[in-house]
């Protein structure tokens, strides 16, 4: 908080009848601007003024409880802790504003006598205590983000507890530490406690006025809160549709201040001027780059921080024109939108469309509303020559919507075969142009003149992407193309079975897509080709989740510790001299030997290991993954059997591999069959899952 260059002077010269005159009109006209009377009060304290310092704290406790505002009066009292925790003044006057506002309360006594205000060792945080547990009165309201609104059902002083009911979540109970950190007290007078009783009436206020909504927020939490969290409190009172055209209009105010302290966070600050000289502040501050973002996102406030803002972007146009860079073309762009560009320009935006780094200029600019706009210009002044710059503006372009436009333009209106040749590029140069790739793959399925191109060798081409470097930043839109719609599902909807075939190799290549997205398209295959499944069968291990990070771990330890472990130890033992009599080095090569052998199979078999997945039990049949309740046909008790991979594998608990002899008798049979196992016959009773699959276990 910046206080006025006038108090500033007089807080430096001691001049204490103004510092009050001002303080007194501040406590009348913004009696919760919190930040300001602590800026106050901290350079009092730095030029050495504690004794008015302390006159101001008191009279301004006075002032605010005459006025029954009480919890601007608290506020001020700590503040004045803070800074003189010692002087006994403040605690006093603490302990005549509890008495004065809680006189009512029938176990203020008790409360009073537990925390010892006047005799504490730590006064600040005593006082904090006692403020929190005073607010801890049943039914006094309270907010928890992720839980929303409750209200305090039951207090405990002698356990130091409390029970919170939510409106919409289950209720808790917290120990007070907790609840101090973790939930913000609610006035009565609060919109979102006013709602519960008049939800009509407040969705209309925050209609009307939503910078008076924004203004009760953040001053009640008392530290910057995310767009999120707004949107979280506004519950009930702005939702859906209406949220986006309001969040607009809120976050416009002009005390509405984006926190420098954290990224996508506001604050109210209680002058608009004070917004406007901070914005200004961090603007003239800023590099090119950051002053750009700032401009787009403050500069339509108007009035003096625009003209600021305007001013500064000049500036810098000025200073980078003659560079001719994306950075100039962006600055004269959002100068021109702003009304703001000088005329005539310091650049000559045309000779840079014109020159022969125009698609790479125009591609580095950061905005993409006006890259639309420059590649429309682009055309223009290109008369001839425009489908060889939107040719390399399609590769030097980010935005897949821009992309679009490129590529119809060149579809529609360009040389033939220009878009043709410029998928084929994108598609045989891939790692040169992954944005461009990307396009071509979204676009496979949805366009019929691509729909060729939607082929298993593109699909290749995506797997390969997956592990490749140049496409670290656009791995989820690759791999949405193995979900429902993309890509895989499309090459298998027109494959037979040698095609399928091939696609699951392909598919199961991929070692940086996740298992599920595997499992959706293995399922596909399966179904339709069964005979697939038995041959894939062959190849693979199945495995469950928890066996098979055991087996990752224990590679991990071979690969990291006990290999180069030993392959220090071969480098000691070599230089204890000649080898052929050398006992150590030849044990340790023995014991490298064996290592990487166990190194090698271990890879290899984590390589063909697939996760059993409990969705594919169906209880039909006895599958893999499934657990069964076998009945004795002659006597005895029922008997619980479990299918599972090798590496879970345990029959002393009754779970069997599926590779094994007793697991072979059991697969394929269906319920009420009778099969002969370990010497005695058994009817299958039922067949489920060996666990609840995923998506039943999130649904519950």
């Amino acid at each position: 908080m910046k206080l006025s260059d006038e108090l500033q002077t007089n807080i430096r010269k001691k001049n204490t009848d103004e510092i009050e005159s001002e303080w007194n009109s501040h406590v009348e006209s913004n009696p919760t601007d919190l930040a300001w009377f602590r800026a106050v009060l901290t350079d009092m304290r730095a030029a050495k003024l504690q004794s008015k310092l302390s006159d101001l704290v008191l009279a301004a406790a006075d002032m605010h409880a005459a006025a029954d505002r009480w919890e601007p009066a608290f506020d001020v009292v700590r503040e004045g802790l803070v800074l003189i925790p010692r002087l006994r003044e403040f605690r006093m006057k603490g302990l005549e504003l509890v008495e004065t506002r809680y006189a009512s309360r029938p176990d203020l006594e008790d409360i009073l006598a537990r925390f010892e205000l006047s005799e504490a060792e730590e006064p600040l945080k005593t006082f904090d205590q006692l403020r929190d547990w005073l607010r801890y009165e049943p039914g006094a309201t309270f907010w928890l983000f992720g839980r929303g609104l409750g209200k305090v059902a039951e207090a405990n002083l002698g356990l130091s507890k409390i029970q919170v009911r939510f409106e919409k979540a289950a209720p808790l109970v917290m120990r007070t530490d907790e609840a101090s950190k973790l939930l913000t007290w609610l006035p009565a007078e609060h919109f979102m406690v006013r709602r519960l009783e008049d939800p009509a009436g407040v969705k209309k206020e925050a209609k009307e006025d939503p910078g008076a909504f924004m203004r009760e927020l953040l001053e009640c939490f008392g530290r910057p809160l995310t767009s999120a969290e707004i949107k979280e409190c506004m519950t009930g009172v702005i939702e859906g549709a209406a949220w986006t055209a309001w969040w607009n209009r809120a976050k416009a105010h002009p005390q509405v201040l984006p926190s420098p302290e954290k990224r996508n966070a506001f604050t109210w600050s209680h002058s608009a001027e004070t917004v406007e000289r901070s914005l200004l502040d961090e603007f003239e501050k800023a590099n090119t780059a950051q002053k750009l973002d700032l401009a787009r996102k403050h500069a339509k406030r108007g009035g003096s921080l625009m003209e600021g803002i305007v001013e500064g972007l000049v500036s810098e146009l000025n200073r980078v024109a003659p560079e001719q860079s994306s950075t100039a073309v962006d600055l004269a762009c959002l100068l021109e939108e702003l009304g703001g560009l000088p005329d005539p320009s310091p650049l000559a935006l045309d000779e840079i469309l014109t020159g022969p780094d125009a698609a790479e200029v125009v591609g580095a600019v950061s905005d993409r509303r006006h890259r639309e706009r420059l590649w429309r210009r682009v055309r223009e002044v290109h008369e001839t020559d425009w489908p060889d710059v939107y040719r390399d503006a399609f590769f030097a372009e980010s935005d897949l919507r821009i992309m679009t436009s490129l590529y119809e333009a060149l579809a529609a209106e360009g040389p033939e075969r220009a878009s043709e040749k410029l998928v084929a590029e994108a598609v045989s140069n891939h790692r040169r142009n992954p944005r461009a790739f990307v396009w071509v793959v979204k676009n496979s399925v949805t366009r019929p003149e691509l729909s060729d191109r939607a082929n298993l060798s593109l699909l290749q081409k995506v797997v390969d992407a997956l592990d490749s470097p140049e496409f670290k930043d656009l791995k989820a839109p690759l791999r949405e193309q193995f979900e429902d719609g993309g890509l895989a599902f499309v090459v298998f909807d027109g494959a037979d079975r040698d095609a399928a075939d091939r696609l699951l190799n392909v598919v199961d290549s991929a070692n940086s897509l996740e298992e599920h997205r595997k499992t959706a398209i293995r399922r596909a295959i399966f179904r339709k080709y069964p005979k697939i499944r038995k041959r894939a069968d062959d190849d693979v291990i199945y495995v469950t989740a928890e066996s098979s990070e055991r087996k990752r771990k224990e590679f991990e330890v071979l690969v990291k510790t006990e290999i180069p472990q030993n392959a220090e130890a071969i480098r000691v033992a070599r230089e204890y001299g000649d080898l052929r009599e050398n006992f150590e080095y030849h044990a340790a090569r023995q014991k490298h030997e064996v290592l990487n052998a166990r190194a090698a199979r271990l890879s290899e078999e984590l390589n063909k290991a697939r996760l059993i997945d409990a969705g594919t039990v169906d209880g039909s049949k006895v599958t893999i993954g499934a657990q069964l309740t076998l009945e004795p046909t002659v006597g005895g008790g029922d008997r619980t059997v479990t299918i599972l991979g090798p590496w879970d594998s345990d029959p002393d608990q009754g779970v069997y591999s599926y590779q094994s002899e007793f697991a072979k008798e059991l697969l394929d049979h269906v319920p009420g069959d009778i099969v002969e196992l370990d010497g005695g016959s058994y009817r299958i009773r039922e067949i489920r899952p060996w666990q609840t699959p995923v998506a039943n276990r999130a649904d519950g």
